[in-house]
């Protein structure tokens, strides 16, 4: 039946950009100003990739860290020209160069102090150049085959020498560095390996290995414990009885160990390891899977997963970053977009997790420059990609330092993550210290500054409502109406506004709103609660049939819009009628086969009600008039403490069974499930985008298989399903939670499509 594949209207929505929302930066600087040259430096620029990339990474070298809470540093490497040389004369790549390293404050960004050191030359393979932090405010700088320790007030206390270039591996503590040197002895080939505390530049421990099969090499460190990701390994059998065996691969897997104990092997069949895996604590390793979807995984030293972090469209752009307190990270990531790298990313992201955590403590794009060559990913004015070094946390996780290009910024890293779920029986707490007036008792006039709607508003609307109400949808304000206009086909389309965000999740809920709309689009509305029920199938295509109202409660007094538009309706077959005492607009317009009546009433100077249904309306009215009843939806209902009645987007649904078997959207019907689900209790939604990017969905529901239920509405593998980066759980016996990340275009279009036909307007085409 149609009911069961029904098609969700994407060409209506999607054409809403949703930009996230950025955290503002505590302070940025711009490094020309100390001068940086780009990645490479610009004076090399005219050389190819390939060329510069064989000659080393030395030039390319740069970044950000933190020596300790207050000082920031960003290092970088500079070109110079030779002593004497001709203005005229091509750069080249025997040229001096410098790695320079500048610290500021941590605070403020004012400069302490900013530091050079030359390179040394090596036509063979380039200069190398390596800056990390040490404990106690010190910080190493590698230049060549020689490592230099340094004080915080930048005295230099110890010094180590090798035969050959040094490009260590860091321990995100600070406490140790590792260096690593190939040999081929006997025909042989083995690595060797010394441990170096980070401290005094002491070698702490030594030991050889021979070349593993698949070869590897150690890419994490956390004091004196070493890791690697190893992809899978066909393994063939052995000749045997059992001839007819295939060959099977061994699941990837991350291994760990110190100088002194075995390797401990940590399968991870969840899919293909890709880029580099990094101690993130002492105890928990993370980094990325890719495949049929890419994402960020964390693992424990003793093999269990933690967070599992959906990336959708995004791949990390390097690798992980830890605090000096294992306490959290940081991950890199951009987005073709298009999918063409020839513009380079369209889309650079920065986000910092809390271990233990399962969303974000800090979500952010990153700067990147507009003008970046059109196959490389630097130009004239410094690269635009921030990973490989563009990411830092000060020691506690505290500030994040991120450098795209010429600029750096610091970000100020909340504790915790938005709340997943308000306190319990979110509509009886206590109310605003100014609480906004009943509606009888509104001005007449709307005040300079209007206050949000308190929770007495909230319940006095919602006790408007028939007791048979099933579904509510609330939009909470001071916030303006969607302006719609009339294309060239007569058809009414909402006029996008500087806050597509808002607009994607305000049509739905206040489109009956479209045909006063416009009267009224500046006069703020303090709140708008849909109110539903009786939900059925269109005849053919188009939306769900339903009994319902919508409520909005202005913040002032519209009698003199009201006027304007009884006297030019913006429906050439309207006509008015009187119901309940009250003159009523009467409209109706065709959709598909099915002729839809449009009910538009005004009980109170700052009221409107917009209605699909005769006899629901009448109720609607009389209640507004004073009639007591029932209430719709009442506090009793457990429900109501798991939603938000303050986040700016909610929704309540408490499944009735009379009329069951005619709804497709209820469980005990199906409700888009596989299979009925005659438990189900209800659902309910928040999202406050000023607030998070996050939506939440909650399920009701004596079934024990309800977390795969709720799942399967989200199953599909397509990217606007892999960019929510959904995660679910359950929160208590009977209630299960889905959490979904509505950042981009393709994934609030998406998740608003799913959450309107779950709230029983599902459109069918």
């Amino acid at each position: 039946m149609i009911r069961n594949r029904f098609v969700l209207l994407a060409l209506f929505l999607f054409p809403l950009l949703l930009r996230p929302q950025n955290a503002k930066p505590v302070w940025q600087i711009d490094l020309s100003s100390f001068g940086y040259q780009g990645r490479p430096p610009a004076a090399l620029a005219h050389l190819r990739q390939d060329v510069l990339m064989h000659f080393g990474s030395g030039i390319y070298q740069q970044g950000v860290a933190f020596t300790s809470p207050n000082v920031a540093v960003a290092y970088f490497v500079v070109h110079d020209d030779p002593p004497g040389a001709s203005g005229q004369r091509e750069p080249a790549l025997s040229d001096p160069f410098r790695l320079v390293a500048v610290f500021l404050n941590a605070k403020n960004g004012e400069l302490i102090k900013q530091l050079d050191w030359p390179l040394p030359t090596n036509l063979n393979s380039g200069p190398s150049a390596f800056f990390c932090p040490a404990t106690q405010g010190r910080f190493v700088v590698g230049l060549g085959n020689s490592l230099r320790l340094y004080s915080p007030d930048f005295k230099l206390l110890a010094h180590f020498d090798s035969e050959s270039d040094l490009y260590p591996i860091t321990s995100p503590s600070g406490e140790s560095l590792l260096l690593s040197t190939e040999k081929q002895v006997d025909g042989q080939w083995t690595t060797s390996y010394q441990l170096l505390d980070a401290g005094n530049l002491s070698v702490r421990n030594s030991w050889v290995e021979p070349n593993s099969h698949p070869p590897h090499s150690i890419e994490a460190l956390w004091n004196d414990q070493v890791a690697w990701a190893s992809q899978p390994l066909m393994q063939v059998p052995m000749p045997g009885p059992a001839t007819n065996e295939m060959p099977r691969r061994s699941p990837p897997s991350v291994f760990v160990k110190t100088p002194v104990s075995p390797r401990k092997e940590l399968p991870l069949d969840q899919g293909n390891l890709c880029g580099g895996w990094k101690f993130v604590s002492k105890d928990e390793l993370a980094g990325p899977l890719c495949g049929g979807a890419n994402r960020v995984l964390t693992v424990s030293t003793e093999g269990k997963i933690g967070l599992d972090f959906d990336l959708g469209f995004e791949q990390t752009d390097g690798p992980v970053v830890a605090s000096a307190s294992g306490r959290r990270f940081a991950v890199p990531t951009l987005r073709w977009g298009s999918g063409d790298s020839q513009g380079g990313p369209d889309q650079l992201t920065a986000r910092v997790f809390g271990l233990g955590g399962r969303d974000p403590l800090l979500r952010l794009n990153v700067l990147r420059k507009d003008n970046a060559g059109t196959s490389t990913f630097y130009g004239s004015n410094g690269d635009i990609l921030f990973g490989w070094g563009g990411l830092a946390l000060s020691p506690e996780g505290g500030l994040l330092a991120v450098k795209s290009g010429a600029s750096v910024l610091i970000y100020q890293v909340p504790d915790v993550a938005t709340p997943s779920q308000c306190a319990p029986n979110c509509n009886n707490q206590t109310k605003a210290a100014n609480p906004q007036p009943l509606p009888s008792q509104a001005a007449s006039t709307a005040p300079a500054a209007v206050p949000g709607p308190s929770s007495q508003l909230i319940g006095e609307m919602l006790s408007w409502f028939p007791a048979d109400t099933e579904t509510v949808t609330a939009v909470m304000g001071p916030l303006p109406l969607q302006k719609f206009e009339k294309g060239p086909n007569g058809v009414l389309s909402m006029v996008k506004s500087d806050n597509e965000m808002r607009d994607q999740f305000m049509l739905f809920p206040t489109l009956l709103l479209k045909d006063p709309g416009n009267d009224f689009k500046d006069r703020p509305i303090l709140a708008t609660i849909e109110g539903s029920r009786g939900f059925l199938p269109p005849t053919g295509l188009g939306g769900m049939r339903y009994q319902g109202a919508l409520i909005a409660v202005f913040a002032g007094d519209i009698t003199d819009r009201v006027s304007s538009f009884l006297k030019d309706p913006s429906s050439a077959n309207a006509h008015t009628e009187q119901i309940e005492g009250h003159a009523v607009t009467v409209s109706q317009s065709k959709s598909e086969e099915d002729v839809l009546t449009t009910y538009v009433a005004f009980p109170k100077p700052n009221i409107a009600v917009v209605a699909t249904d005769r006899g629901y309306l009448e109720e609607v009215l009389a209640r507004i008039d004073g009639k007591n009843g029932e209430r719709a939806l009442p506090d009793t209902l457990p429900e109501w403490k798991h939603v938000d009645t303050h986040a700016q987007f909610w929704a309540v649904r408490h499944y009735r069974k009379a009329g069951a078997e005619r709804d497709p959207s209820s469980p005990s019907n199906g409700g888009w499930g596989k299979t009925s689900d005659p438990q189900a209790i209800g659902l309910t939604f928040s999202f406050d985008p000023d607030k998070s990017k996050t939506a939440i969905l909650t399920y009701l529901s004596g079934d024990g298989e309800s977390l795969q239920r709720l799942q399967g509405y989200f199953g599909e593998r397509t990217p606007a399903i892999t960019q929510m980066h959904a995660r679910y759980r359950q929160v208590e016996p009977g209630v299960f939670e889905g959490t979904y990340d509505v950042d981009q275009m393709e994934s609030a279009g998406y998740f608003v499509f799913i959450l309107e036909s779950l709230l029983g307007h599902a459109i069918y085409v």
